[in-house]
C-alpha cells in the first residue's frame, strides 16, 4: 500500500556490537573492550551483561529491548495529540517530503478525458482571507509516470478559479497568475503557455518532472469562509485512468509568472514514492537551502507517532522505523565525524536526536521496534552525544539547541556509560553559554529578535525536560532565565509578537515569556506574557541596551500602547538595516521589517536579506550597507513627557549617518536624519514599509504617505518636511511574516539627489481608527545650514481643533556645544526642543533636551542656571506639570528654575504636587540637581 525500502537494513550502523556491547575476556574476567553501557547503573541490566560477557550479542539485544520497554518513570515533552494529521502521515509514508512553506490542501483525480474537477481547499482560504493576503497553489503529481494537463488562465474558456462561499453567498476568484516548471528544461519560463503540466519521475524527479503554479487575488473578501474549492480543467495525457494530482497551498505569493522556472523555484515538496531505496537524505538539486538540513531532521516523528498512537495502526511505527534505518544506512557512509550521528551538522543532529528520543518513548512499548533496530537507533544516539561533546558553537543559538539535544541523550539515556560526564560537561556549557550569547547588558548577541527567542526556548526546554526526570537547577539557572527573558520582552511588540529585527518571523512570544515568568517566579514576565491579566506591571517603558546597539521606545505594556524599535547591532543573522525603525501602534504594526523569506540565495529573500533598502533607514547611492560596520545607538534620554534617542552608522563607507528620534508621548515621533561625507552629488534614498494590506497611498502634492487599512483600524501617517527637494514613489517590494511565507508588498520611497550634508526630516504619526487628525509639516528658517540644524513647524488639524508643534534639533557633536537660535517665534540654547501650542498661541507643552533658555519673542519660557537634561512641561487650566529625571523640587527663585506660568496655583513635579514661589509670571518650583549624563540608560 505504501512505499518500503526494499534491502537489507538489519545491520545499518558502522558501529560493531562489539563496539556498542564491549568484549569481555572470560579467562582475565576484564573487559577486553569497554562496551557504550553501564551495566553497573541498575540491576535490571544483568541480563544484558551476562549475555555480553558470553559473548551472545543477539541474546544481549533483545535483553537490552526488554530492558527499555520494562523501564518506567521517564518522560518527554512531545504532545504528539496535537501534530495528528492524517492525509499529510499517508504524504510520509509514501516518502512525499515536505519542507515549511509548503502545505498539503488536497488531491484532485484527471481521468483520459478533459473535464472540470475541484478540490476542496477550505482552510488556506480561510488563512488567506483572514489575513487579506494572496493564495498561491502548487499542482504536484501523486505518483510517479503519468502527465497530466491543465487549461491556464491564458484559455479562453475553463481556466483556474476559485470559488468561495462567505455568508451564504458565493464569491469567484479567477486566477491572477500562473505557469508551471520543467526540470528538463531548468531555465526556462512558461508564463506565457496555455496548458500547466503535472508530471513526476525519477529520485525525487527527472527531466519530466513538472508542477504548476496558481495564484489567486483574495482581497475585498471579508466575513466567514464557510467553504472555498479549486476548479481546474484537466486531463490525463498518459491515458492510464484516474490520475491522483496533490494540491498544496504555498506560502509564496511572490513569484513571477514572468520569471518562475525550475532553477529559482526552490522546491520544498520532493517525492521518492515508489523509490524503493527511499531518499538519499540529501538536498535534491534547486530545492529550497534548507531541505537538505531539515528533512534529517525528522520533525515528521510527530505526525507519525501521533497517527500511530490514534489508530495503534503499526504500519505508522513501522515506517519510522524505517525511515530511521534507512538514515543510518545511507548517512553512516557520508563520510562525517560519527557517521549517521554526526550527518549533517550539529545543529541538525542534536535536533534530530530531540525528535528521536520523543519517538522512543512510544517505539520502545511498540511491535515495530526489533531488538536490532533498537540496538541501531542506541548507537547512533550515542554517537550524536559523542559528536556533541566534541563539537560545541558557544556563541550563537546552535549552541542552547546543541545543548538541548546533548542533555535529552544523556538524561534519557543514563545507562549509557558516558552519561554523567556528559551531563557534568553540560552543565559547564550552559553556564558558558548565559555568558557568550548574552551581552552584559543583557541582550542577546545575534540581530535577530527571533533567534533570540529559540535560544531562551531551548534553555527553558532543557529545564522543562529535566524537572520532567527529577533533576534539578540552581537558582543562578533561574536567574539568567529570567535575564534573557525580559530582553525578549522588552523587544516585543505591545502585543507580545516578535518585531522580526533581522531573520525573523512575527511569532507569539507571550506564552513563552509567560512560561518563563512562571518558572521564576518573575511578576513582570507574568504580566506580558499574560497580556496583562496576571502579574504586575513592569516598572519602566522605554530601554535601551547600549552594549548591543538597539534601543525601544514605548508607552506601555498593553496591546494599544505605542512602540518603536532602532538598531545598529551587528551580529549572526543581522541585515544591512542599521538604523531601521520599526513601529507598533493601537493593536497592529504599522511601520514593519519585511522579513528574510528563506536562507535560499533566490532573488526575494537576496532582496529582502541583503540590501538596505529592504529596511527603514537610507541607502546611499543604491548600495547596501556593509555587514558589521560600526554603528550605536549610544543616546536614550527618558522622560515622562517624551522619550529622546541618538544612534549613528558609517554603513556605508565614507559617510554617517546620524539618526535622531524624539518621541512625542503619547502620540508621536519625529524622525531627524543627517548624513555626512561624500562628495560630488549623491543618490539618497529614504524608505518605509508597511504591511501588504495597508493601502498605502502618497499625496501628489505634500508628499505625505498614509495607510488605509479596509477593515477600520489604526492606521499612520508617514510626513516628510520637504516635499519640494524629494522624489515620492510607492515602490514594489516584499513582505515575508515568517520563513517560507512571502506576498508582494509595496513600500514608500523618498529619494533626493544632493550635493554634501544631506537632512531629513519626518514625522510618524499613528492615529487610532476614530483620529481625524491630519499632519502637515512646514519647515522653517534658521540662521545657519540644515546641516547644522533643523526647525520645523508640525500642525495637527482635527474636528477638535488646531494644536500647533514647534521642533527644532541641532546636529552639532557635544564636543561643539549648541548655541541659541531662533525660530518662528522661539529661540532654544540647547539640543532640541519641542513646544505645542493650541487656539490661538496658547501654550500647551514644552520638551526640552539638554538645554537651559527657551523664549518665545521676548518673553523667557523656561531659564535655568544649569543645562536641563530632560525637562516636559504642560499648561493644563491652572495646573502646570514638571517631569525630569534630575530635577528635584526648590521653591527658591535664585536657584530654581523660571517657568512662565500665569495662571498656575498648583504645580505638579514628577506626579507630586509641591510647594511653589510666584515673581509676577513665572513659578518656581524645581531645579537641576547636577549636570546629567548625557548617555543613559532608562
Amino acid at each position: 500500500m505504501f512505499t518500503k525500502v526494499n534491502r537489507n537494513m538489519e545491520e545499518p550502523s558502522a558501529m560493531s556490537d562489539c563496539e556498542f556491547f564491549g568484549i569481555w575476556d572470560t579467562q582475565s574476567e576484564f573487559w577486553k573492550m569497554e562496551g557504550k553501557i553501564n551495566y553497573q547503573y541498575c540491576f535490571s541490566l544483568a541480563d544484558v551483561e551476562f549475555a555480553v560477557k558470553q559473548g551472545n550479542y543477539e541474546t544481549a539485544k533483545a535483553a537490552l529491548l526488554a530492558y527499555y520497554q520494562a523501564r518506567h518513570g521517564y518522560r518527554v515533552l512531545a504532545d504528539f495529540e496535537s501534530a495528528r494529521n492524517t492525509e499529510v502521515t499517508k504524504l510520509l509514508m509514501d516518502w512525499i517530503l515536505t519542507l515549511s512553506g509548503e502545505s498539503y490542501a488536497t488531491t484532485i483525480t484527471v481521468g483520459n478525458e478533459y473535464q472540470a474537477v475541484q478540490g476542496d481547499v477550505t482552510e488556506h482560504v480561510k488563512q488567506a482571507v483572514a489575513s487579506g493576503n494572496e493564495l498561491s497553489f502548487l499542482l504536484m503529481a501523486r505518483h510517479k509516470g503519468d502527465l497530466a494537463k491543465f487549461h491556464s488562465r491564458k484559455q479562453s474558456v475553463n481556466q483556474p478559479q476559485l470559488e468561495i462561499m462567505i455568508d451564504g453567498q458565493i464569491h469567484k476568484r479567477s486566477a491572477i497568475k500562473d505557469t508551471y516548471v520543467l526540470a528538463g528544461a531548468s531555465g526556462t519560463n512558461f508564463g506565457t503557455a496555455k496548458e500547466l503540466l503535472v508530471q513526476d519521475a525519477g529520485a525525487p524527479f527527472s527531466a519530466q518532472t513538472s508542477k504548476s503554479y496558481i495564484q489567486f487575488d483574495l482581497s475585498g473578501l471579508e466575513g466567514d469562509v464557510e467553504s472555498a474549492s479549486l476548479h481546474v480543467y484537466g486531463v490525463n495525457v498518459s491515458q492510464t485512468g484516474g490520475f491522483q494530482v496533490m494540491v498544496y497551498g504555498t506560502n509564496n505569493t511572490g513569484w513571477s509568472e514572468q520569471e518562475l522556472n525550475w532553477n529559482n523555484h526552490y522546491g520544498k515538496t520532493f517525492s521518492w514514492e515508489g523509490i524503493t531505496g527511499g531518499t538519499d537524505w540529501k538536498e535534491p538539486p534547486a530545492s529550497d537551502a534548507e531541505y537538505g538540513f531539515q528533512i534529517p531532521r525528522f520533525y515528521f516523528v510527530n505526525p507519525l507517532m501521533a497517527e500511530y498512537l490514534a489508530t495503534s495502526d503499526r504500519v505508522y511505527s513501522d515506517h519510522l522505523v524505517m525511515m530511521m534505518m534507512d538514515f543510518i544506512y545511507d548517512t553512516e557512509s557520508y563520510g562525517g565525524e560519527q557517521g549517521a550521528g554526526s550527518y549533517p551538522r550539529t545543529l541538525d543532529s542534536a535536533i534530530r536526536a530531540y525528535n528521536w528520543i520523543n519517538a522512543y518513548q512510544v517505539l520502545r512499548e511498540s511491535p515495530s521496534l526489533t531488538p536490532s533496530s533498537n540496538v541501531a537507533i542506541l548507537k547512533t544516539l550515542w554517537k550524536t552525544a559523542q559528536f556533541l561533546e566534541n563539537r560545541f558553537t558557544d556563541n550563537s543559538n546552535w549552541g542552547a539547541i546543541e545543548s538541548k539535544g546533548f542533555y535529552h541523550i544523556a538524561a534519557y539515556f543514563p545507562e549509557f556509560a558516558q552519561s554523567k560526564r556528559w551531563e557534568k560537561l553540560l552543565g559547564q556549557r550552559l553556564e558558558h553559554l548565559f555568558s557568550s550569547i548574552y551581552l552584559k547588558d543583557g541582550a542577546y548577541t545575534e540581530s535577530s529578535t527571533t533567534y533570540a527567542a529559540i535560544a531562551i526556548q531551548e534553555f527553558l526546554n532543557i529545564k522543562r525536560f529535566g524537572t520532567l526526570n527529577n533533576k534539578r537547577f540552581s537558582e543562578d539557572y533561574d536567574k539568567q532565565l529570567r535575564r534573557a527573558g525580559k530582553y525578549v520582552m522588552d523587544i516585543s511588540f505591545p502585543n507580545g509578537r516578535d518585531p522580526m529585527l533581522g531573520d525573523g518571523a512575527y511569532n507569539d512570544h507571550k506564552p513563552l515569556v509567560l512560561e518563563i515568568g512562571r518558572q521564576t517566579n518573575d511578576p513582570y514576565l507574568i504580566y506580558a506574557g499574560s497580556g496583562g491579566e496576571e502579574g504586575a506591571v513592569p516598572p519602566y517603558t522605554s530601554t535601551l541596551y547600549p552594549v548591543h546597539n538597539s534601543g525601544v521606545l514605548r508607552t506601555g505594556w498593553n496591546e494599544n500602547d505605542l512602540y518603536l524599535h532602532i538598531n545598529t547591532a551587528a551580529g549572526a543573522h543581522q541585515h544591512p538595516d542599521k538604523l531601521s525603525v520599526i513601529v507598533y501602534g493601537y493593536g497592529r504594526p504599522l511601520i514593519v521589517d519585511p522579513g528574510a523569506y528563506t536562507y535560499s540565495e533566490d532573488d526575494i529573500s537576496n532582496w529582502l536579506r541583503k540590501t538596505t533598502k529592504a529596511h527603514n533607514t537610507i541607502e546611499i547611492n543604491g548600495k547596501a550597507q556593509e555587514v558589521g560596520c560600526d554603528g550605536d545607538v549610544h543616546t536614550l534620554i527618558h522622560n515622562q513627557g517624551f522619550d529622546f534617542l541618538a544612534g549613528n552608522t558609517l554603513g556605508t563607507p565614507g559617510y554617517e549617518h546620524e539618526r535622531s528620534i524624539l518621541f512625542v508621548k503619547p502620540g508621536f515621533w519625529i524622525v531627524s536624519d543627517h548624513i555626512t561625507g561624500g562628495t560630488g552629488v549623491n543618490n539618497y534614498e529614504q524608505n518605509w514599509h508597511v504591511l501588504p494590506q495597508a493601502g498605502v497611498s502618497i499625496d501628489p502634492g505634500t508628499k505625505a504617505a498614509a495607510t488605509s487599512f479596509a477593515d477600520g483600524g489604526p492606521n499612520i501617517q508617514i510626513v516628510p518636511a520637504d516635499p519640494a527637494d524629494i522624489h515620492a514613489g510607492l515602490t514594489n517590494g516584499y513582505y515575508s511574516e515568517r520563513f517560507y511565507t512571502v506576498t508582494d508588498a509595496k513600500y514608500v520611497s523618498y529619494l533626493k539627489q544632493a550635493e554634501g550634508d544631506v537632512t531629513f526630516d519626518t514625522v510618524l504619526y499613528p492615529v487610532r481608527n476614530d483620529d481625524d487628525t491630519k499632519v502637515t509639516v512646514e519647515r522653517l528658517n534658521l540662521d545657519v545650514e540644515r546641516s547644522t540644524a533643523t526647525a520645523l513647524k508640525i500642525e495637527k488639524a482635527s474636528a477638535a481643533g488646531l494644536r500647533t508643534g514647534y521642533y527644532y534639533l541641532s546636529h552639532e557633536k557635544q564636543a561643539d556645544p549648541p548655541r541659541e537660535r531662533g525660530f518662528s517665534d522661539y529661540r532654544f540654547d540647547g539640543k532640541s526642543v519641542y513646544v505645542e501650542e493650541q487656539g490661538r498661541g496658547a501654550l500647551r507643552s514644552a520638551l526640552i533636551v539638554s538645554g537651559s533658555i527657551l523664549c518665545k519673542k521676548d518673553r523667557d519660557i523656561i531659564k535655568s542656571s544649569l543645562p536641563i537634561e530632560d525637562l516636559s512641561l504642560s499648561w493644563e487650566d491652572t495646573t502646570l506639570s514638571v517631569n525630569g529625571r534630575e530635577l528635584i523640587a526648590d521653591e527658591d527663585y535664585k536657584t530654581a528654575i523660571a517657568i512662565y506660568a500665569p495662571k498656575a496655583n498648583r504645580v505638579m513635579l514628577n506626579g507630586e504636587k509641591v510647594s511653589f514661589t510666584r515673581k509676577g509670571e513665572y513659578v518656581y518650583a524645581a531645579r537641576v540637581t547636577a549636570l546629567c549624563n548625557q548617555q543613559t540608560e532608562s
